[in-house]
């Protein structure tokens, strides 16, 4: 009798453990993704100001050629136009901004960094600033 209470109790530990052990590691996922992608969007916004430095204006193909510099950048991450914006409202410097969704593998990390919106996805926003050197 005890050696069936015993072998009960065991399997309702690893019950806890095991679930509390894919929590654990579907967390640590979702963050190195996070990570990664904010990661890859600093770097692709550079470029891009990088880019637009080198360019007269942001207007027409010059503005292709700058959002074509950043998805290039980071080709895996799929960034589109629309998730582009182009600054060169002050003479010296321009400006590349990019807001990026990231849909979540563990949906209970909704309510912790999510959008706010529950659909398990976070809104991840980077820029970057560079002078126009003349």
């Amino acid at each position: 009798m005890r050696a069936q209470r015993q072998t009960g109790q065991n399997i309702v530990e690893f019950a806890l453990g095991i679930g509390f052990l894919v929590t654990m590691v579907l967390g640590m996922v979702d963050f190195g993704r996070l990570f990664y992608a904010h990661a890859g969007l600093t770097n692709a916004a550079r470029e891009g100001a990088r880019r637009a430095t080198l360019l007269p204006n942001c207007t027409g193909a010059n503005l292709t050629a700058i959002q074509d510099r950043v998805k290039a950048e980071q080709a895996g991450l799929g960034i589109t136009n629309s998730m582009i914006t182009v600054d060169c409202s002050q003479p010296d410097r321009r400006t590349v901004s990019i807001v990026y969704r990231v849909q979540l593998a563990s949906p209970f990390l909704d309510p912790l960094v999510g959008d706010g919106t529950g659909t398990g996805h976070v809104r991840l926003s980077t820029w970057a600033t560079l002078p126009v050197m003349s």
